[in-house]
């Protein structure tokens, strides 16, 4: 999430048909064997410095760190798509209200189905956040 050299940690568990890449060791669910590997960051900005009509995120435990990262910018992405990890068992509980302070409606859904009491989620959930305002350029 941000720019620089950064450590990431990769899969090597040899599963063969997929891998991931996360900034968490041993994924984030703690069940991969991962190994280090140095990469140069960039921010999503610098890749794209302009408005965002939807951004998607699937990045296996690192959404937290993004989104907080990219806090500041909010105003200028209008839809964001989120498969969101469970950490300690539970939602990572700042970001649904942050999303919200930004502007955005929220809704969290767990294997397709809308959930209202989203704090007691323990799984991985999919949120949409939509925004209904004006978007900065």
């Amino acid at each position: 999430p941000r720019a620089g050299q950064i450590t990431l940690h990769a899969d090597v568990s040899g599963h063969g048909w997929f891998t991931t890449v996360s900034n968490i060791p041993n994924g984030w669910d703690k069940r991969q064997k991962t190994q280090e590997v140095q990469v140069k960051g960039v921010t999503l900005f610098e890749v794209y410095p302009g408005t965002i009509d939807l951004l998607k995120m699937d990045i296996e435990g690192m959404e937290v760190a993004v989104l907080k990262s990219i806090k500041n910018q909010l105003s200028r992405i209008k839809n964001i798509v989120v498969e969101l990890h469970p950490v300690d068992g539970r939602l990572p509980k700042e970001i649904i209200p942050m999303l919200r302070a930004a502007g955005y409606e929220v809704e969290v859904r767990v294997e397709g189905q809308s959930v209202s009491e989203w704090t007691k989620v323990g799984e991985l959930a999919i949120v949409t956040a939509v925004r209904r305002d004006k978007v900065e350029s």
